[in-house]
């Protein structure tokens, strides 16, 4: 059952769970999407509005018409909309920062960049007792991410680029670090969450801001990181 975190007679907002797509795409082998879990729990035709990368949980917003997708679509496309996610990152971060610079439109097909700016602020700083390949103890960050461009993988591109590789990400992520959390925090998944979300709604002028739980996995992890930061 999909976690619905709002809903009225234009969207459905829900907790998207890591590891599935949101839809379906020529270029993969799932047989299963988020859309078609949702259009099945709720008995209707849905629209994405937006995306989360298949790793990635948390705040995804449904339109109930292809006219409700496309009036809060413009909000996205004119970036009128704030996106707030979490991240467990390798290194301690800057308790604060920007990160503006041009990635590739598509990571895969390396044509031409666009612009692309990440703000994101420090929440928690751990040391853990495994070696991080070249110290006994490891240093691992918490951050509050908020992508002011959407562009494919831009935070985990973006984190990559200043060489705080998000835990999990096995395309830009460290094999080192993420093989240490899956040993020795049992995670499998991308350490990325969508946590926020805050637009004007089209219909009804109002501002909402949909929150979504942490994941039961990754605040096993953040437990876990607390505890060992204690002990350290």
């Amino acid at each position: 059952m999909i976690e619905i975190l709002y809903s009225d007679d234009y969207y459905h907002i829900v907790n998207k769970p890591s590891g599935i797509p949101v839809h379906l795409s020529k270029m993969t082998t799932d047989e299963v999407s988020l859309l078609c879990l949702l259009s099945e729990q709720t008995g209707e035709k849905l629209y994405p509005v937006h995306r989360l990368d298949r790793p990635t949980s948390g705040v995804i917003v449904f339109a109930r018409s292809s006219e409700a997708c496309g009036a809060l679509g413009k909000q996205f496309q004119e970036k009128t909309i704030s996106k707030k996610y979490n991240a467990v990152v390798r290194g301690w971060t800057d308790e604060k920062g920007e990160i503006d610079y041009p990635i590739y439109k598509n990571p895969d097909i390396k044509r031409h960049k666009v612009d692309a700016v990440t703000t994101y602020k420090s929440l928690e700083k751990y040391t853990i007792p495994f070696s991080d390949g070249r110290f006994d103890t490891s240093r691992i960050s918490l951050v509050e991410v908020s992508p002011q461009t959407g562009r494919m993988h831009q935070i985990r591109r973006h984190f990559a680029h200043i060489s705080h590789h998000l835990i999990g990400d096995t395309k830009y992520g460290k094999g080192l670090q993420n093989r240490l959390f899956r040993d020795e925090f049992n995670s499998n998944r991308l350490l990325l969450a969508a946590v926020e979300l805050t637009f004007t709604h089209p219909y009804t002028n109002e501002e909402l801001t949909i929150k979504a739980p942490v994941a039961e996995e990754f605040q096993k992890v953040l437990d876990r990181l607390r505890i060992l930061n204690q002990n350290s």
